[in-house]
């Protein structure tokens, strides 16, 4: 089972219980096509860049899945066929990466010191001090 999510847009002119009822249909087919609905987040209504079958807003919506790869193909055919979705995008969800907790960091390293164990000296010279060229070869 490959874990999938639709970003959708559904038409602006639906009331809530219209968009409920949208939605559920929607979940509805994923059921069908022999997946489970893991998470539903309702994004709310927004303008769209450009005109869409002529509306300028819509219902955003984040639907996160799973379901059998081999019926990835017939689901988004008929979802294509909904007419409340006026644009959806289909694809493998990959979850944002949690940072994991800091380890037990050594504390003995000194926040200015370089990996040569030099100490690191600001960019601009102290007043009154001249300043010292780069190491390295000189381009005249």
């Amino acid at each position: 089972m490959g874990t999938y999510e639709i970003v959708a847009v559904l038409r602006p002119d639906l009331d809530e219980a219209g968009l409920g009822a949208a939605l559920e249909r929607i979940t509805q087919r994923i059921t069908e096509h022999g997946g489970a609905l893991k998470s539903q987040e309702r994004w709310g209504k927004r303008k769209l860049a450009f005109p869409i079958k002529k509306s300028r807003d819509g219902y955003y919506v984040l639907l996160v899945f799973t379901l059998d790869p081999g019926r990835s193909a017939a689901l988004r055919q008929l979802l294509g066929l909904n007419e409340d979705l006026v644009r959806f995008a289909f694809g493998t969800h990959h979850p944002k990466p949690v940072a994991a907790p800091a380890a037990a960091a050594p504390a003995a390293t000194p926040a200015s010191s370089s990996t040569s164990g030099a100490p690191v000296t600001g960019s601009t010279p102290a007043a009154g001090q001249p300043s010292t060229p780069p190491a390295g070869p000189s381009h005249v």
